[in-house]
């Protein structure tokens, strides 16, 4: 798990960078901190100065037994089969996602016209 030796302050900036889409172009609606340990009230008090106003308001630290209200009735069947409760295959979820990761590199690369000359030579053959 993890432990207050785990965050550094170059961690935590970086980390704070990547969710406020300094890195590459993401949209964050919320951030849940589910059940954190007992330190973590030290870190997030660093960690929350380097976050904007507009984004600290969507960051919510919560218990367990909260999810379903931020999540919806039917989050569990979204959840990783590796978390408590969770039903969607880790596996399949990383394969989605790697293939997901590949798709958007290709298209910021080579852009969607390209792809779909492709895709459409693919089907003549």
């Amino acid at each position: 798990g993890w432990e207050m030796s785990n965050f550094s302050m170059n961690y935590c900036l970086q980390f704070m960078k990547c969710l406020q889409a300094e890195h590459f172009p993401v949209e964050v609606r919320k951030f849940l901190i589910i059940d954190p340990p007992s330190w973590f009230d030290r870190i997030w008090n660093i960690m929350k100065k380097m976050l904007t106003p507009s984004f600290q308001k969507r960051v919510h630290i919560i218990p367990n037994s909260q999810l379903g209200v931020y999540l919806g009735d039917e989050y569990r069947a979204y959840l990783p089969d590796d978390m408590a409760g969770g039903q969607n295959s880790t596996e399949e979820m990383i394969t989605d996602f790697i293939e997901y990761r590949k798709y958007a590199e290709y298209i910021r690369e080579y852009g969607e016209k390209e792809e779909e000359e492709e895709t459409d030579k693919a089907r003549r053959e």
